[in-house]
């Protein structure tokens, strides 16, 4: 059987970073580090690390070359203060903010989850800081008694989709989650 080449780094797959730097930053402030190793993926926790601690020195790793090069545009955006291209109080899924592949998905969502589910304004008004808990829970139960709840999420992260996010190279085969899991065995 011929070995198939797999390029899965051809994109920034993470423009953003989901995890909680307080972890990171708690422990960096307890113990007194000033040398700092960190994944770079979307960038936000080694930025986020130096806008608190600018005394630390901070290198960032990603086996991605992509998560390298958006984090020093992000830098560049920041130090020319262009933060519109990064998604600061505007919306707009062009944006550096919305250019990973995983962000696109949870763009394609948000879109299915209002043509599905409930409208833009009310997705605000969910998140929107003065509504009181009450409003909120109506409108989470609503949305979780409507029978298409579903549908954005079946739509967007099924296993072919996250397999061509992933692993675009192994778009021909199914189940491409096992080929993934398979694939990163074998290259770790």
């Amino acid at each position: 059987m011929k070995k198939q080449k797999i390029n899965i780094f051809d994109k920034v797959l993470f423009s953003v970073t989901r995890e909680d730097y307080q972890i990171e930053y708690q422990t960096i402030v307890e113990r007194g580090y000033k040398n700092i190793l960190t994944v770079c993926s979307g960038g936000c926790t080694p930025l986020s690390l130096k806008a608190l601690l600018d005394d630390i020195k901070i290198t960032t790793f990603d086996i991605n070359p992509h998560q390298i090069k958006l984090i020093e545009e992000k830098i560049n955006l920041t130090k020319n203060k262009e933060f519109v291209r990064l998604n600061v109080g505007v919306e707009n899924g062009k944006m550096i903010n919305q250019s990973g592949e995983f962000e696109k998905m949870f763009l394609k969502l948000r879109n299915y989850f209002k043509k599905h589910i409930t409208s833009k304004t009310e997705i605000e008004s969910l998140f929107n800081s003065s509504i009181n808990e009450e409003t909120r829970n109506k409108i989470i139960n609503k949305w979780l008694k409507n029978p298409k709840v579903k549908v954005p999420f079946q739509k967007v992260f099924n296993d072919k989709a996250i397999g061509l996010v992933f692993a675009p190279g192994l778009k021909s085969l199914e189940p491409p989650p096992v080929i993934i899991i398979i694939f990163f065995i074998k290259k770790f």
